[in-house]
């Protein structure tokens, strides 16, 4: 059966190919048996594309099919993505060495012959599986550790300059190019109400957010109170967010899909806005967004 993960996450997804229609309703009853999402193809070219759209979790993979066998097709999946990262049990009458070693090389992650064993089937899906989570696990421990090294760099450099220099505006400048270069945003504004002080990075072709009133660049009439708590707004999609209508209907103009606002406060007033735009939807990382709060309120401190 599946293994016991969250409660939220979808059970894995198999992507079955094979041209026998017999063998490929038996796998999909078995994996759907153990608690498996499936799909299936019936040649080598459908299989690439529902590849491409689905993104299995795991690929069982026909050796032996007409126009596009499984080895041509295995080679193929290798081009996309997450070809070299997905899981490919390849299924074959054949088990001689040059097989083996022809399926190897074409990408394969393991193979399994015919006439199929239910029960050995099942426990190498189980164990490619978890042998991908681990990676991924490994490589998402990996990236959070390179984003901490990056912000803790952030951080360090921007106190030492506060601490140094007079002229902090051309730091604030440097500071939000680091900053759009760590989160890969489109666009990073640093405003005052009274915009005597408004600094922004933009990528190509996308519009400037500086004609924009501060009211309206931080939806104040919404959110004032919300921020008044030290916390920051996130949106990871303009089309399902809770903003008003004309609060959207700002986004959209200035091409922006998903956001973090992070609010500059002094005395128990908002006082300026740090803020963060991406113009396709978006995720955005929590310890981001935790971190987000602790540059504006450093920038708040300096700029006292």
């Amino acid at each position: 059966m599946v293994d016991s993960i969250a409660s939220s996450s979808p059970a894995p997804l198999i992507l079955i190919v094979d041209d026998d229609n017999s063998l490929r309703t038996l796998l999909r009853l078995a994996m759907q048996g153990e608690g498996y999402r499936t799909d299936d193809a019936t040649n080598g070219q459908e299989a690439l594309a529902k590849f491409e759209r689905l993104q299995p979790d795991i690929v069982l993979l026909d050796a032996m099919m007409p126009e596009m066998d499984g080895f041509t097709c295995c080679q193929k999946l290798q081009g996309f993505s997450r070809g070299t990262t997905t899981p490919i049990l390849m299924i074959t009458f054949l088990d001689d060495q040059e097989s083996v070693d022809q399926a190897f090389a074409a990408g394969a992650t393991d193979y399994i012959t015919k006439p199929i064993h239910w029960g050995v089937l099942s426990q190498r899906v189980r164990r490619l599986l978890q042998s991908q989570r681990a990676l991924d696990t490994a490589k998402e421990a990996q990236e959070q550790l390179r984003k901490q090294q990056i912000w803790e760099t952030l951080f360090q450099d921007t106190l030492q300059q506060f601490s140094q220099a007079r002229a902090l505006f051309p730091l604030l400048q440097s500071t939000l190019n680091y900053l759009q270069t760590i989160l890969q945003s489109s666009r990073i504004v640093l405003s005052y109400p009274d915009q005597s002080l408004f600094l922004e990075v933009v990528v190509p072709m996308m519009a400037s957010a500086r004609n924009l009133a501060f009211a309206d660049l931080a939806f104040l009439s919404s959110y004032e109170n919300y921020y008044l708590t030290g916390q920051i707004l996130r949106l990871d999609h303009l089309a399902t967010s809770p903003l008003a209508t004309s609060e959207m209907a700002i986004l959209n103009a200035l091409n922006c899909q998903a956001l973090m606002n992070a609010p500059l406060l002094k005395n128990g007033q908002v006082v300026g806005l740090l803020a963060v735009h991406s113009q396709s939807p978006r995720s955005w990382d929590s310890l981001d967004a935790q971190r987000l709060a602790m540059l504006a309120n450093l920038i708040a401190i300096a700029l006292r």
